[in-house]
């Protein structure tokens, strides 16, 4: 129940300000999908953010994914790009041979490519960019 639901959020906060980028993440996905306490897309940024500045290997990826399909409301392409760049050159994720890595990978190259291939946000267009991506994504 909600008594439950609450003591986790304690828990996981607590242990992200402790430094858990496990923690932060999990509690960025809860925020973000809704279980447990409720969907809140800008407490599911913060603790993204807060995982990513940890390192976490997805946190990176979850938030150019965010600000690129508009989760939050708005696109902000920017920082869209910022991310999803950050995770396309995180060698731990490059490496990770768990599916779901490199479906998020897939789709980050997919995600960069459109950006470039329609000049996006305050990126130039650079179609021929645009498209190597697209190979990338494959």
């Amino acid at each position: 129940g909600k008594n439950q639901a609450l003591e986790t959020e304690k828990y996981y906060s607590k242990a992200c300000e402790l430094g858990d980028k496990e923690s932060c993440f999990n509690l960025a996905v809860k925020y973000r999908e809704g279980k447990l306490l409720g969907k809140d897309i800008k407490k599911a940024i913060t603790y993204f953010e807060k995982a990513d500045q940890l390192d976490h290997l997805w946190a990176s990826l979850a938030l150019g994914n965010i600000y690129y399909n508009k989760e939050n409301g708005d696109q902000d392409i920017d920082k869209a790009f910022y991310y999803l760049n950050k995770s396309i050159h995180n060698k731990t994720l490059i490496n990770d041979k768990d599916l779901r890595s490199q479906e998020n990978l897939k789709n980050a190259y997919i995600s960069l490519g459109n950006i470039y291939f329609n000049g996006e946000g305050s990126i130039p267009k650079n179609i021929s960019k645009g498209i190597r991506f697209y190979e990338k994504g494959k």
